[in-house]
């Protein structure tokens, strides 16, 4: 399973990619929206885990970007604005604020990726 980690700051990138890693996914990462939009226009993703709070582009833009390309993506907002979580739901999108609670973002990366993994209609 491949996962895109979209985060501007690079210590929050590379702790989950390690915690990641360990868990057996192949996980790329990107520093903002619009490198993230370009990787995933290269190769697709499995599951995406998206801050918020980017320079060059923000979180919902780069989510419009990635849903363009794979509509039906399951994306993991990040973000430690929990002012995000209505139009997360809204969005039909998961909201995990920082700090990460990593028990409960790799259960629902598990689920997450699990459902992506069943055969429609099953």
């Amino acid at each position: 399973m491949k996962i895109l980690v979209v985060d501007d700051d690079e210590a929050v990138r590379t702790g989950l990619r390690c915690v990641l890693v360990s868990e057996g996914y192949e996980v790329r990462t990107a520093c903002n929206g619009r490198e993230a939009v370009h990787d995933l226009a290269k190769s697709p993703a499995d599951l995406v885990l998206v801050d918020m709070n980017m320079p060059v582009q923000n979180g919902w833009s780069t989510i419009a970007g990635m849903r363009s390309l794979q509509p039906h993506l399951p994306i993991i907002i990040i973000t430690a604005r929990p002012d995000q979580l209505r139009a997360a739901r809204a969005a039909g999108l998961e909201l995990m604020e920082k700090p990460l609670d990593l028990p409960v973002l790799m259960e629902r990366i598990s689920a997450l990726t699990s459902q992506a993994q069943k055969p429609a209609g099953v």
